[in-house]
């Protein structure tokens, strides 16, 4: 569906709806009963999303963005809970699907700017990682939360944590898997700006309309030159995240922890 509104032209892709005025694609996700949790179907419509931001002429900046209390919980564990109990664990399609995510946010030609408020946790958080900024609501956690079931990041979250703040520090957020604040993100680097909660869709807006007027061919060639230096290797690397996911998703550790956790009892 495509119509027009007081702020621009609105289409409906399902979980994700994209909002294009002023040459910016504000990509939404909306799906907050259940927190904006990445299932199959909004990964894919979140793709689809970016494919039509990428290819429309009329936009030359992206702002990823959500409905709710938080930008994402991260990863569907009800999905994973129903693939446990009917002895069908099948995360690899799950999980492919955010690996072509990652490379589609990656080799975006025009700016994508993350704007969070509240929780963005496990995919979610990589989500954000993914975009070129990321303004943040003071409320803003991150939580590199796959290690309290028992699973490897994904979306390429080792990989762009690593590069983002280092080795030992990716360490510390990846296998604690402890709450790092919007104040914390900014001084680690990875949060581009901190505002209030009341002013964060009025900042982001205001950035992404900066980034909208500037030189959208030389934003994508730069883009394409850091990809060409500094992701060689991203790839392959998204194969082996893949392969290390499965192989976990079948661990007793991974199954007992999404067992207590839908069932609302205290994981050992």
């Amino acid at each position: 569906m495509n119509e027009y509104t007081g702020r621009g032209y609105f289409m409906d892709f399902g979980k994700v709806k994209c909002l294009i005025g002023e040459g910016i694609a504000s990509v939404i996700l909306d799906f907050p009963s259940n927190l904006n949790a990445f299932d199959e179907t909004l990964t894919a419509d979140l793709i689809a999303a970016l494919d039509y931001a990428e290819k429309n002429e009329a936009v030359n900046a992206i702002v990823l963005t959500s409905s709710g209390r938080a930008f994402s919980a991260g990863g569907d564990i009800g999905f994973m809970y129903d693939g446990i109990k009917n002895n069908k664990i099948n995360i690899r399609r799950l999980v492919r699907l955010v690996s072509d995510l990652s490379i589609k946010i990656k080799k975006l030609p025009k700016p994508v700017i993350a704007s969070i408020r509240g929780a963005a946790a496990g995919a979610g958080f990589n989500t954000a990682l993914l975009c070129d900024f990321i303004i943040a609501a003071d409320n803003a956690k991150f939580i590199q939360a796959f290690v309290n079931i028992g699973l490897v990041p994904d979306t390429a979250g080792a990989y762009l944590l690593a590069k983002s703040v280092g080795v030992h520090k990716a360490t510390d957020l990846i296998m604690t898997g402890r709450v790092v604040t919007a104040k914390e993100a900014k001084d680690l680097g990875i949060v581009y700006q901190v505002t209030t909660e009341e002013e964060l869709e009025q900042e982001t807006m205001k950035f992404a309309r900066k980034m909208a007027n500037g030189p959208t061919v030389a934003y994508g060639l730069m883009k394409d030159l850091l990809y060409k230096t500094d992701f060689k290797d991203f790839e392959d690397y998204l194969n082996w995240e893949v392969e290390y996911q499965v192989a976990c998703s079948h661990t007793d550790h991974h199954i007992k922890c999404v067992l207590d956790f839908m069932e609302k009892r205290k994981t050992n």
